[in-house]
């Protein structure tokens, strides 16, 4: 029987507890799986209290505050983004027709209008009751559903998540609801920030950083690297079709960037050379 320390400290991918602590914030011990390679918190258990109906941890509400703020640029920035997004779809899984696609975490709701316009039906899922009250204000039809609790009607052609997984502390569960909503030929395609992303490392080593890498408490209390994120889709029951890291940037895997700051722009112009970009982006399908 395990101990209550090792439950505590066991991996959320691989559920090993052979955990390596790094740094410690407050009452949290940040560290990685020395099986997997995942960056995790111990106790992960702050932010499911603070939001335990969506499983996941604390999202600030200076972000959503941001998010809101930008939401008409970056709608004009989906308009450009989705039908390359669509080309490398149609690309890498070409036996399936794109007409339908489900955002999970989709704010509020900034891709609805550009996919509608390209003539693919959308969908868009949203747990922060603010995000959604802000959306639907907007005639975006984004709705209050957290996966975890209620069943996913239909079946998609494109599963879309951006910047969501590394906020669920119950991950393979997490995805094994999603592939619900997809079949034989559909896509999941999802984000996460790179845990070993040149910004990342440089926050590893930094002594006066309360962050370690991508752990950023309590917004972020888990982070992947490639093999963890890797081994996650799979253990879940995915067959990948793509995993690689890119800047924040990027025409099509890339965020809905509104402003950037020139030493940002540096930093993930390095990042590209390096092949160390923020962002590591899995594509995949059902196995």
């Amino acid at each position: 029987m395990e101990s209550m320390d090792e439950q505590m400290n066991q991996c959320p991918v691989c559920e090993s507890t052979r955990f390596i602590k790094r740094k410690k914030f407050k009452e949290l011990e940040l560290g990685d799986c020395s099986e997997c390679g995942l960056g995790y918190a111990t106790p992960l258990v702050e932010g499911e209290q603070a939001v335990s109906h969506a499983k996941s941890t604390i999202t600030s509400s200076e972000y959503y505050t941001n998010i809101k703020q930008e939401f008409e640029a970056q709608s004009k920035l989906a308009a450009v983004k989705a039908e390359k997004m669509l080309t490398y779809y149609r690309a890498i899984n070409p036996a399936r027709e794109i007409s339908s696609i489900l955002e999970i975490g989709c704010g509020t709701g900034a891709y609805c209008s550009a996919f509608e316009s390209l003539g693919v039906s959308w969908r868009g899922l949203e747990v922060n009751p603010e995000m959604v009250e802000f959306a639907n204000r907007h005639d975006v039809p984004v709705e209050a559903i957290n996966i975890m609790e209620e069943s996913i009607e239909g079946h998609y052609d494109i599963v879309f998540l951006s910047q969501v997984l590394e906020h669920v502390i119950d991950p393979v569960s997490f995805l094994q609801r999603i592939k619900s909503s997809m079949s034989a030929h559909s896509i999941l395609h999802l984000d996460v920030p790179n845990h070993d992303a040149l910004i990342s490392v440089i926050r590893k080593y930094n002594p006066f950083s309360r962050d370690y890498g991508f752990l950023q408490p309590y917004h972020h209390l888990v982070a992947y690297n490639k093999a963890a994120l890797q081994g996650l889709l799979l253990k879940a029951g995915f067959e990948m079709l793509e995993i690689d890291a890119y800047a924040n940037d990027h025409p099509v895997m890339g965020q809905l960037l509104t402003k950037t700051r020139v030493a940002h722009t540096v930093l993930m112009r390095a990042s590209d050379v390096l092949k160390r970009g923020s962002l590591l982006v899995a594509v995949v399908k059902i196995s």
